[in-house]
């Protein structure tokens, strides 16, 4: 028995029309679903990747978070030296610097001009013609860092020095030194049971050089004032010198601004400290603490004048190993 199909056959050189309308129809249906499950993909990829922000140029991604990890687009900076740029040098502790770092960034944080600076402390230093002051000295000596000092002390020029411990370790002992009399000797006794014994010394004896790290004759703001403005300038001039404003702090009841200058850290250089920490006096200009650190980046010295009395009145009776309050 033969059936005929319920539509006449025909022929074709492309697809039945059944099958024609069925493939438009998929085509309507499927390519907008893959055009929005593409769209999505690359949505998701680019959320996942970083983009710069305009001002700082630190990568982030659309939530506005840093993505360091993914892109970076300046040189790489240690979690310690960012917490160094950021952070303020406190009274009593080391100071925390990273002078490369600062330069990577374009030496916005507190880089300040040397010379400018030590012309106002050269002149500031000028105009003193004596002062008193309780005295701290600190000095590494061999390689031990020896107890703190604290010295009343009387300077007026031409050089002019007494000195009295108040405190341990040498609570009790005086230093007189007078350019040009005793035969530019120093007067001195210890104190304690010894206090009776009076000496006569040069100022390089080694009975006064014991313990130290300089002469008497290098004592005072004056000599601390030339000494960081030799090792200033000469770096400044060789281009081996980081010099940085690191903000304010209150030193001995006076408003200071501190001034760190790094020199390099090689001896053979000539340079006497790899690092020098100076707190400057905002009124008066004068240096009122140095903090110096060796090529190890370890304190070497350290000197602060405490209750700072310029142009004290002092007169000759101040320098007189007669005085009636001395006990030479």
């Amino acid at each position: 028995m033969t059936f005929s199909p319920p539509y006449p056959t025909r022929r074709f050189a492309g697809p039945p029309v059944a099958l024609e309308a069925l493939t438009k129809n998929l085509t309507r249906i499927i390519c907008p679903a893959l055009f929005s499950l593409a769209l999505m993909a690359t949505l998701g990829v680019c959320r996942a990747l970083p983009f710069a922000d305009s001002k700082t140029r630190v990568p982030t991604d659309s939530s506005g978070k840093t993505a360091l990890n993914l892109i970076e687009f300046r040189p790489k900076i240690s979690e310690k030296t960012r917490f160094c740029l950021e952070q303020p040098v406190e009274h009593g502790q080391k100071p925390c610097t990273n002078a490369k770092s600062d330069r990577l960034l374009g030496s916005a944080r507190g880089q300040t001009e040397p010379e400018k600076w030590l012309k106002e402390a050269e002149d500031a230093y000028g105009r003193v013609t004596g002062y008193t002051a309780i005295f701290h000295k600190q000095q590494r000596v061999k390689g031990k860092l020896l107890q703190e000092e604290t010295i009343l002390i009387k300077f007026r020029r031409p050089f002019s020095l007494y000195m009295r411990w108040i405190a341990a370790p040498y609570k009790g002992s005086e230093l007189l030194y007078v350019e040009g009399w005793n035969g530019n000797r120093a007067r001195a006794h210890r104190g304690g049971l010894t206090r009776f014994i009076t000496r006569n010394l040069d100022p390089k004896n080694p009975r006064l050089m014991a313990g130290n790290l300089r002469p008497l004759t290098d004592t005072g703001i004056g000599y601390l004032v030339k000494t960081v403005a030799v090792n200033v300038r000469k770096a400044s001039k060789a281009g081996e010198l980081s010099f940085f404003a690191r903000g304010e702090e209150m030193v001995y009841g006076r408003k200071t601004q501190i001034l760190e200058a790094v020199f390099p850290k090689d001896k053979v250089k000539g340079y006497d400290a790899y690092r020098v920490i100076v707190n400057q006096d905002i009124k008066s200009k004068i240096l009122v603490r140095i903090q110096i650190y060796d090529w190890d980046d370890q304190l070497f010295e350290k000197y602060g004048y405490e209750d700072l009395k310029l142009d004290a009145g002092l007169t000759d009776a101040d320098f007189d190993p007669e005085n009636a309050g001395y006990h030479f």
